[in-house]
């Protein structure tokens, strides 16, 4: 290949291409070394308030007293978070008997009874026909978790306007 360059100048040209080629090398290497420390700090400043917090000794009780009353407080949060979950139970169950009224029934106490041993559920309204407090009773008791539904015998006595008790006997 012919060049019109003298030898002089392509070794000058060469070496020129060399320092700028090592140049941009070491400015990109520094950019990252600048950018993984930047991204580092963050990490290590949570690590360092961490492990501060965990050494002093501020954070420790400082007598059976305070361990008592975490104690109770915990123990207060616990209450409130049973609680809680015992309503979200409790709301459940009554959604799954109204989403199992049928048209023509009408639902206006729902009293749930909880013992130790057995838990009761007491419904009482008013159904349009005899037929729909019998369909309504047959899908109460198509749900497993109800294990008894009782339904008294006079409710089935009218035709139309019946109301009705039922007592439903539930493990909740």
């Amino acid at each position: 290949m012919k060049t019109f360059l003298t030898e002089q100048y392509a070794k000058a040209v060469a070496r020129e291409y060399r320092g700028r080629l090592v140049f941009v090398a070491s400015a990109l290497s520094c950019i990252a070394f600048l950018a993984a420390i930047a991204f580092a700090l963050p990490t290590y400043f949570l690590l360092r308030a961490k492990a501060d917090a965990i050494s002093t000794p501020a954070s420790y009780p400082d007598s059976l007293s305070n361990v008592e009353s975490s104690a109770a407080l915990l123990k207060e949060k616990i209450s409130a978070a049973e609680t809680v979950a015992d309503e979200e139970r409790m709301a459940a169950i009554v959604e799954k008997i109204l989403v199992r009224a049928v048209d023509g029934i009408s639902v206006t106490n729902i009293s749930l009874r909880r013992d130790t041993g057995a838990s009761a559920i007491s419904l009482a309204g008013v159904a349009d026909t005899r037929e729909d407090l019998v369909a309504f009773q047959k899908s109460l008791e198509s749900e497993p978790l109800f294990s008894k539904v009782v339904l008294p015998v006079s409710a089935l006595a009218k035709g139309k306007d019946v109301h009705f008790s039922f007592s439903i006997d539930s493990d909740f």
